[in-house]
């Protein structure tokens, strides 16, 4: 196998605005192996208690279940804490993986 196939690892960055916004910037493969690092760095934020969590896809290369799956999780536990979660720079692949698992009508793409 050569290193250009080998998969990208999940990169995550985060910022917090003054409007109390935290925003995420999500890079490289979500799958089962990168899920983890998103799930933490969902948690992370949400221990921060924004008003809103902001998930920047624009880096994502791909996205599996799993990853659709920590997404989903991190909807329940923002309608449970009071919290909004949207995302950004969404991939027409990520937007058809959003839209065949029926996760698009849960929530703000823009």
């Amino acid at each position: 196998m050569t290193s250009s196939a080998l998969p990208k690892p999940a990169r995550i960055d985060s910022t917090i605005g003054d409007d109390g916004v935290i925003t995420l910037f999500v890079g490289g493969e979500i799958d089962l192996q990168t899920a983890p690092a998103l799930e933490q760095a969902l948690l992370d934020a949400e221990r921060a208690r924004p008003r809103r969590i902001v998930l920047d896809l624009g880096g994502v290369g791909f996205m599996d279940s799993t990853g659709i799956h920590q997404l989903l999780a991190a909807h329940e536990r923002a309608a449970a804490n009071g919290h909004t979660i949207a995302f950004r720079h969404v991939s027409g692949f990520t937007r058809r993986l959003f839209a065949l698992s029926g996760a698009d009508a849960l929530w703000s793409v823009a």
